[in-house]
């Protein structure tokens, strides 16, 4: 019994790893991007649109991951840097998050292409460098940020969470403002346990695109002679377990029952704006998310 089991196991993980392998290949495959010297180059804003929408449809950050290693480039998502004290990062409602999605197409120096012109993404903006310009750092780039012409927006720093309106179901209701967002945090044993929903919308010249993501992370205490801080645990693996509903005008591929299995910092697509008359275009999820660590602690959080 105990071997079949075993082996039972082996087949659904060796089927899930070929299904994302197929993915990442799928998008490879249609992808409008190429690679040009060291930026991904898209031919206009619509391309760029629908391969961020393509990537934030791919369910593990593995998977991801793959898809840049196939493009050849250095991305922003390969190359982020974690805080020695990421707790104050996590809760910060100044602070930007941006999605997996979206760091795996601009390069280490958060830059990419459209229609031949390099953009720089930096904050809420997509800042469009001209020829002196394009091969500046960061650094040297804010200093001159006042100089630069805004190309699009990438609207995602966290509001403050007054904003998030109290439901009398339970329902998480937020207003569809520019990066509105909400954390949840749970702690046990010097290990904090983190959800955060939130949204990232993207405008370039009238394109556009909305959608709400989850994130989900784990910290655990790290002390040494002077203080303690708070570091990310990549290695304690996790599952997540949906059952959630969204009301018009989001939509998700998302169903009861959807389960999600990873470690470290994930960043999860959970519903998509779409387009029409619609009478309200907050975004509206019901349901719980369970968070089941492998360390035994084991999270219900109702929304």
């Amino acid at each position: 019994m105990k071997k079949l089991l075993v082996l039972l196991v082996s087949v659904v993980f060796v089927s899930c790893s070929q299904d994302q392998v197929e993915s990442t290949d799928s998008i490879a495959e249609t992808s409008s991007s190429f690679l040009d010297g060291k930026l991904l180059s898209y031919k206009d804003d619509k391309s760029f649109i629908k391969e961020y929408s393509a990537l934030s449809e791919l369910k593990s950050t593995k998977e991801i991951k793959g898809w840049i290693s196939k493009k050849g480039h250095t991305s922003l998502l390969n190359t982020s840097i974690v805080s020695e004290g990421i707790q104050d990062s996590i809760i910060d409602n100044t602070r930007i998050i941006y999605s997996d999605a979206l760091k795996a197409i601009v390069n280490d120096e958060s830059k990419f292409k459209i229609n031949g012109k390099v953009l720089w993404l930096n904050g809420i903006n997509l800042y469009e460098l001209n020829i002196e310009n394009k091969d500046k750092n960061s650094v040297e780039l804010i200093g001159l940020i006042n100089d630069l012409k805004i190309y699009g927006s990438v609207f995602n720093a966290n509001n403050k969470l007054k904003k998030i309106k109290e439901s009398s179901t339970s329902r998480l209701t937020m207003p569809n403002v520019n990066g509105s967002s909400v954390t949840y945090m749970n702690s046990a044993n010097d290990k904090r346990y983190y959800m955060v929903v939130f949204n990232e919308t993207i405008i370039v010249n009238g394109v556009s695109s909305s959608k709400m993501y989850l994130r989900a992370s784990m910290t655990y205490k790290s002390c040494s002679f002077w203080r303690c801080t708070y570091k990310e645990d990549t290695t304690t693996g996790r599952f997540l377990y949906f059952n959630v509903a969204f009301v018009e005008p989001w939509y998700s591929s998302l169903n009861n029952g959807y389960v999600y299995q990873g470690s470290g910092t994930q960043t999860i697509l959970l519903a998509t704006m779409g387009t029409g008359p619609f009478q309200s275009f907050d975004f509206n999820m019901d349901g719980n998310l369970r968070m089941q660590v492998s360390n035994g602690f084991d999270w219900t959080q109702t929304f």
